[in-house]
């Protein structure tokens, strides 16, 4: 047998019960929008951090030969410039060079 919600019980927010995250801000929201800003930045602090432990050990090794190229820094996850900028950089300049080869031999 099926069964069909009540349409006063519909809203249009997902499922909160397979998704904790969302489940928290959800919460935030009902105590307001400051709040809710404050708790998503603790989340995104906590997968930073999390990833920051995961990842930054697999980034040394690249220290000494991208370090000299922005500013004498590390690269890390939780780092400045972050791990996914200085890529973000990387994959433009790729882009580009490779259009402007293109559009040289054409």
């Amino acid at each position: 047998m099926e069964s069909i919600r009540n349409g006063k019980d519909e809203n249009l927010f997902g499922n909160s019960y397979g998704c904790k995250r969302l489940e928290v801000l959800l919460a935030g929201f009902a105590q307001g929008l400051s709040s809710l800003s404050a708790i998503s930045d603790r989340l995104d602090n906590l997968s930073d951090s999390a990833a920051a432990a995961t990842y930054n050990v697999t980034l040394e090794p690249l220290d000494k030969k991208v370090s000299k190229y922005i500013g004498g820094n590390p690269i890390r996850v939780d780092g400045k410039p972050r791990a996914s900028g200085v890529m973000d950089t990387v994959r433009h300049f790729l882009v580009s060079y490779t259009l402007t080869i293109l559009t040289i031999n054409v």
